[in-house]
Parts: C-alpha cells; sequence; structure tokens
C-alpha cells in the first residue's frame, strides 16, 4: 500500500484524484500518472510487518518534469526499503 502526492507549483493533488483534477495541460495529468504508476509497481510488494502503515511518497517540484521524491515511512526499516526500491541506480544495474 502507497499514499501519493504530488505538490506541483505549490498545487496539491493527491495521486488518487489526478483523474478528477482539472490540468491545463493533458500531457501533465499524463505524466504525473505514468509516475503514480511505476511508483506502485515498484512499491508494491513494500509492507511493514511491524506496524502495517502505508507508504507515503510526495513528489514536488514546480512543473511534472522537475519533481523530486519525498519518501516517509512509519520506521528506519521501511524508510530504507523504500529507498532501496526507488533507487534509479538499483533499476539500471549499478
Amino acid at each position: 500500500m502507497i499514499t501519493i502526492t504530488f505538490v506541483v507549483g505549490g498545487r496539491r493533488i493527491p495521486g488518487e484524484a489526478l483523474e478528477r483534477e482539472p490540468f491545463a495541460d493533458a500531457v501533465d495529468r499524463v505524466m504525473l500518472r505514468a509516475l503514480r504508476n511505476r511508483l506502485e509497481r515498484q512499491t508494491a510488494s513494500i509492507r511493514c510487518a511491524q506496524h502495517d502503515e502505508p507508504l507515503r511518497v510526495v513528489a514536488i517540484g514546480p512543473t511534472p518534469e522537475e519533481l523530486t521524491l519525498s519518501v516517509e515511512a512509519c520506521c528506519g526499516q521501511m524508510k530504507t526499503i523504500a529507498d532501496e526500491a526507488l533507487d534509479p541506480r538499483r533499476r539500471l544495474g549499478r
């Protein structure tokens, strides 16, 4: 389970509300939806056995092209596991 929130240009958008939110540019919606789907796939198997809390990811930036991910977790172990799952170097085999 993951909770994703986007903060784009100061506008807060819950990940589950992307389809309902008005966007001036349809490409922005598609980019955010693609990122949401990728994050959900990458973290689908992550769950804290001790706390049973969902992982929280906040993607913040001035535009969808310039987002920075911030991972919030219930404990240090969960944060480490999530950071490793989302690390782009890991996906590139480095």
